[in-house]
């Protein structure tokens, strides 16, 4: 089992996973594979899915192969003159 394993399973079951498109004359509709909206809600169903193993083939529940916890944290949007910003910067040899 992989973090790309943990990460797609989680991705598929909480946001959903493009699988295809389907086209009806010149649109382009995405098809979303995901996990009944029920199943969604609330934190304390995170630990529930389970993850897929594509090397294996077999899957296993989130609990066996990690350890979840909850934690929450203040946002922070950062700002110069009232507008959103972010800083991107780099280090240049001469």
């Amino acid at each position: 089992m992989s973090n790309q394993d943990v990460a797609i399973s989680l991705q598929t079951y909480l946001d959903g996973l493009e699988i295809t498109e389907f086209r009806e004359e010149d649109q382009l509709i995405p098809v979303t594979l995901r996990s009944v909206g029920a199943g969604r809600r609330g934190l304390e169903k995170v630990e529930i899915p389970s993850v897929y193993a594509q090397a294996t083939g077999r899957s296993v529940p989130l609990q066996q192969v990690a350890d979840v916890e909850v934690v929450w944290e203040p946002a922070k949007v950062l700002r110069r003159d009232r507008l959103r910003n972010v800083t991107v910067s780099c280090a240049t040899e001469p």
